[in-house]
């Protein structure tokens, strides 16, 4: 459907309220005081829409090429669409980051999201809904937190406690090595040492530890200890999952504000607009003027711009 507004003021549109969570209401304020436009707040949504339909293709774009990406971080957080419960995943790497909501949380969404024959490596928490992935490696992050839980058990204190410090200690050596203050031989030696302790702990802990969530928690991590080092094994596979939290960030405070979206075309412009923002920023590019080209080729039957580096 045409519209009276041109292509800078839908980029400028979506930008407010995609990127920097301004509510409709307001951003109709704010375009009627800097500018003089008069916009209604369906007029709004319809500005949402247009714009979620320029960015099909660069989105699509974007998500075979995340898929196809050597070293994937995946994760997930709750939403809500039309008041039920759903998630927002989010698979993310160095220059590309994907949004997708589903309405579930299990292996086949997983699937769904990363590709049935994913074959890179991936960065994720313990949930189970990655345990098909091949190469798979565990977030540090989240097993520290594992660690300081396990330390505030009762009967598990002195476990958790070194558990926990030997923790802090593995992540430090490999940001050294990235950041190419030491090299690859001194940060496998300072953590060999770490990870004879943490796997030396976490078998005492298994054995002898009366409290059986503390129990089930270190055998746990026992099976999977060889997904504990993955990262040292797979080339730019950091030890935790940062980029993909710091990503799945944006789409919590959306969450927060207005307690998801309430239809699917909310949806899918939420997930093409994070998607549009998170991988533009990281390749410092200007989130508007891609918008605006994206939207101003979709008027004109052209090819879409490229989300791709």
């Amino acid at each position: 459907m045409a519209s009276a507004f041109g292509t800078r003021v839908h980029a400028t549109a979506a930008w407010l309220t995609g990127r920097l969570g301004i509510s409709k209401r307001n951003v109709q304020e704010l375009l009627s005081t800097l500018f003089g436009l008069e916009l209604s707040l369906g007029s709004i949504s319809a500005m949402e829409r247009r714009v979620a339909d320029a960015l099909e293709t660069p989105y699509a774009e974007a998500w075979a090429t995340a898929r196809a990406a050597p070293v994937l971080h995946p994760d997930e957080t709750p939403w809500y669409e039309d008041r039920q419960l759903a998630w927002l995943w989010v698979m993310a790497t160095r220059q590309v980051t994907v949004f997708r909501i589903q309405a579930r949380r299990n292996a086949e969404a997983a699937k769904e999201m990363l590709g049935e024959d994913f074959e890179g490596a991936a960065c994720t928490d313990r949930h189970g809904a990655y345990n098909w992935i091949e190469t798979r490696g565990l977030c540090w992050a989240h097993l520290r937190r594992n660690f300081e839980a396990m330390a505030e058990t009762p009967g598990g204190e002195w476990y958790g406690q070194r558990l926990r410090a030997a923790a802090g200690r593995v992540i430090t050596p490999w940001y050294a090595h990235a950041r190419g203050e030491i090299e690859a031989e001194a940060m496998f030696a300072a953590i060999s040492e770490d990870r004879r302790q943490i796997e030396d702990v976490l078998g005492w802990a298994a054995a002898q530890v009366p409290f059986r969530r503390v129990q089930r928690q270190a055998q746990a991590l026992l099976d999977r200890r060889d997904q504990l080092w993955t990262f040292l094994d797979v080339s730019d596979m950091p030890p935790d999952n940062n980029i993909a939290e710091r990503a799945l960030r944006r789409g919590v405070l959306w969450r927060k504000r207005s307690f998801g979206t309430d239809s699917s075309a909310g949806s899918r412009f939420a997930e093409r607009i994070l998607t549009a923002v998170e991988t533009l920023r990281a390749q410092e590019r200007d989130v508007v003027d891609f918008l605006t080209d994206a939207y101003a080729a979709h008027l004109s039957q052209q090819p879409a711009p490229s989300l791709l580096p």
